[in-house]
């Protein structure tokens, strides 16, 4: 039987890529194992500046905190893997979630009753507020989305209103992502990180995940139009199908290979935003080691090289060999 090494590059896969994201994810585990956090905050101002490849305790050299720049290097590989999976997974969500309703359902599916619509956005107003005043919003958020899911489910198993009228989410939905569209998205990082009063991977990630839901949306949405109009689908709805089950018996099957092209893509565009971030100096804590903030460091001390060149080649490594395994993988995730 054939390994999965053999497997990938049968498909076309070439071995750098996974080379270099096998590389990516044994920095990651090491970071974990040698508390890489911890040693990265380790300070030691006689050994400042250090030249690599001389000292046997620093052998990539320090930096002007005499940090370990091998710990800061395998403490910027768990920080990345932290925020690129974490807002991968958010963006999912989110981008899942506003696709099927944009690309599937569309304008007519969703009916409701005036007096319902007022209630939802009197409450969408109320939870705009609190969160503005308080530091709950994502659980406010979901209290919110709680109770327009309990009060829709009541109406609906009591018939309390008939709805007379339709509400457009593929237009509500193309709109809010034209307009976000309009905006930069690294003026969104700066603008949204500079309200937060303190620095933390938790705002890096709301952030980031505020600026990669769009583009999956509109590709899910694409997905979702393409599938929505074929015959058998049209079939399995005229049997009377609940649309769940239609969701995940003939829905996802046929789009969750594309999608992991994306997200796959996705993960080096973050990391390419978090070392952005971190090498302007916002976002993360002063005192957090990352591959950016070793960038900016180097900015200070010109003669120090290694702090741009190897926080430089992981950067580098690891978002090229994303990149090529999508190329050579040519989104045929059949292997899976």
């Amino acid at each position: 039987m054939k390994n999965n090494a053999n497997i990938l590059t049968d498909k076309g896969i070439g071995k750098w890529p996974i080379i270099g994201v096998a590389f990516y994810l044994s920095l990651v585990v090491m970071s974990i194992i040698f508390d890489s956090d911890s040693w990265s905050s380790v300070l030691n101002i006689e050994q400042n500046y250090l030249r690599p490849f001389i000292n046997a305790h620093h052998w990539l050299g320090t930096d002007g905190l005499g940090r370990d720049v091998w710990a800061g290097i395998l403490n910027g590989a768990r920080i990345s893997f932290i925020i690129s999976v974490t807002t991968s997974i958010i963006a999912l969500l989110i981008g899942f979630s506003l696709g099927y309703l944009s690309g599937y359902i569309g304008n007519g599916r969703i009916r409701t009753h005036y007096a319902l619509l007022f209630i939802y956005f009197v409450l969408t107003l109320l939870w705009v507020f609190y969160s503005y005043h308080e530091e709950l919003w994502l659980l406010f958020f979901i209290v919110l989305i709680g109770v327009i899911s309990l009060i829709h489910f009541i109406n609906q198993s009591f018939n309390l209103l008939k709805a007379n009228v339709s509400i457009p989410m593929d237009d509500i939905i193309m709109k809010l992502i034209e307009f976000s569209r309009s905006i930069s998205g690294i003026f969104i990082l700066i603008f949204c990180l500079a309200i937060f009063d303190d620095r933390s991977i938790l705002n890096v990630i709301i952030v980031i995940s505020l600026v990669r839901w769009q583009k999956l949306t509109r590709y899910i949405r694409a997905e979702f139009l393409k599938i929505r109009n074929s015959d058998y689908i049209k079939n399995v709805e005229a049997l009377g199908v609940p649309s769940i089950k239609i969701l995940f018996r003939h829905l996802l099957p046929n789009i969750y290979r594309p999608i992991l092209t994306v997200l796959v893509y996705g993960f080096s565009v973050t990391i390419l935003l978090e070392a952005t971030i971190s090498f302007i100096g916002i976002g993360l804590p002063v005192e957090t080691v990352s591959w950016g903030s070793m960038l900016s460091e180097s900015r200070s001390y010109f003669q120090a090289w290694w702090l741009a060149i190897f926080p430089g080649l992981m950067i580098f490594m690891i978002t090229l060999s994303l990149r090529k395994l999508i190329n050579d993988s040519e989104d045929d995730w059949s292997y899976l």
